[in-house]
């Protein structure tokens, strides 16, 4: 962990990525974020509007956030829990969150379909956003919120990929 709090010290972003495990971050991330509360203040303090946190060393400079997350199913609203925990880490650690880049039907964004293509070019500006200082744009975070297919589709789809893997997990398991 001591070099990557190394390689962190005076970063203006901190990227968290994870894919969506139970609607939440993966065990992974979760265990470094709680590493990473050695960077913090022990110390309490009430906030204007009542709520306690770490006191800031107002000399220390502390990386901005932004969230990267996918899943397989086809509706983002699977993303909620993870989108309120970020927001709730970067309120405790009293900075800013740029952006949440959150992809549904991430099972394909491995395949070279136009969509994913277009999409993972929307990523890229948003990384040049995010590079230049800036929020995700409205247009950037529109572009991001697309489904690569209709839900009917892409369901359809992954669950006859699903039949045809346990298919033939099946004929491997009877050889």
């Amino acid at each position: 962990m001591q070099p990557i709090l190394t390689e962190a010290d005076g970063a203006d972003v901190l990227v968290l990525a994870s894919p969506l495990y139970f609607d939440t971050i993966s065990g992974m991330l979760k265990v470094f974020m709680d590493r990473m509360i050695v960077k913090g203040d022990p110390h309490f303090s009430k906030t204007d509007s009542g709520e306690s946190r770490h006191w800031k060393n107002p000399d220390e400079k502390l990386p901005c956030l932004l969230m990267m997350s996918n899943c397989g199913f086809p509706e983002r609203s699977h993303f909620q829990a993870l989108s309120h925990w970020v927001q709730r880490a970067a309120l405790n650690m009293q900075t800013e969150l740029l952006g949440e880049i959150y992809a549904a039907q991430g099972g394909l964004l491995s395949m070279e379909l136009p969509p994913v293509k277009s999409y993972l070019q929307w990523v890229k500006k948003a990384g040049y956003e995010i590079g230049l200082g800036q929020a995700l744009s409205d247009e950037t975070k529109q572009a991001l919120e697309q489904s690569f297919l209709p839900d009917d589709v892409y369901i359809r789809n992954a669950n006859q990929h699903f039949d045809n893997t346990l298919a033939e997990n099946n004929l491997n398991r009877n050889r």
